[in-house]
């Protein structure tokens, strides 16, 4: 049995905002309320699960700095993973997954993307039944060799309850 967290990136500048800038949406950044939001979460994650096997993100801007954040508080390096992107296929993340040997392992990511996996990893269906909010973070226990229905909720979190542990 190995642990997989999933968590939504933190708040990052508003869609209109960036687009009136000329920021495209890959490259929204992080609010400064959403670094000093992470930084808090990320203490928090880390009480939770002492040590990470790999830390793993979607390719943007606001989820590598989330990642960047976690990864301090667990001293690790996160690596960019395509699958996590917008959009991403929860089938090939699982393929993914089931090749990784390490654990925990930590994805960084985008809704409703995390909430399609989640979906996919306890009920079979790529189904979005759990919204992540920004910060969000779930926790899952998952067989060697992950499929569809195979995890086990152990437990998920709003960035309020998350922040009460602070």
């Amino acid at each position: 049995m190995k642990q997989l967290l999933l968590v939504r990136h933190a708040i990052a500048l508003d869609r209109d905002e960036a687009a009136a800038r000329g920021i495209s949406d890959t490259n929204r950044p992080l609010t400064g309320k959403g670094e000093a939001r992470m930084q808090r979460i990320a203490q928090v994650l880390q009480r939770q699960l002492p040590g990470v096997g790999q830390l793993l993100c979607s390719p943007s801007l606001r989820t590598r700095q989330s990642a960047a954040i976690l990864a301090e508080a667990w001293q690790c390096q996160p690596s960019p993973c395509e699958a996590l992107q917008p959009g991403g296929d929860p089938q090939l993340l699982l393929a993914q997954l089931a090749s990784n040997t390490s654990d925990p392992i930590v994805l960084v990511g985008h809704e409703p993307d995390l909430s399609e996996l989640l979906g996919l990893l306890l009920c079979g269906q790529p189904r979005s039944f759990v919204r992540l909010k920004k910060g969000g973070a779930a926790l899952l226990r998952l067989d060697d060799q992950p499929r569809p229905g195979s995890a086990e909720l152990q437990w998920q979190m709003n960035p309020k309850q998350l922040l009460g542990l602070d």
